[in-house]
């Protein structure tokens, strides 16, 4: 009812909707596979063009899907985030290398620079 009371107050200003978004879903995560689809569709974007265009199609043994790729990341996000980056099974610590940190920024730049060009050339 606040927020409610201030747009009304304020029906120019913004920032009662930037507060309320920010409460609202601050405890949320919107990075699986489902759910950025859902956000790309929200922007009337494809997902699907989306991550064939950040991750084409290649024709070697090591290809990954952008589908496939992205719930690495989220999976591995949450085992360092929820876990403390350690196996369900044992509690060993995963393993982790700088090639392999550098492979997720880059996927993960990708990604976001394949959005935001997207975005930015949406009529």
């Amino acid at each position: 009812m606040e927020k409610l009371e201030e747009c009304i107050k304020n029906p120019e200003s913004v920032t009662w909707f930037v507060e309320y978004v920010n409460q609202k879903f601050s405890r949320e995560v919107f990075l699986s596979y489902e759910s950025m689809k859902d956000q790309l569709n929200l922007m009337g974007l494809s997902a699907e063009e989306i991550f064939s265009s950040a991750f084409p199609k290649q024709f070697d043994s090591n290809y990954r899907s952008g589908k496939q790729i992205v719930r690495e990341l989220f999976h591995r996000r949450n085992q360092i985030a929820h876990q403390l980056d350690r196996r369900h099974t044992n509690a060993e610590q995963n393993d982790i290398s700088k090639e392999y940190v550098e492979r997720c920024m880059v996927e993960i730049r990708t990604l976001v620079n394949t959005i935001h060009n997207a975005a930015e050339n949406k009529e």
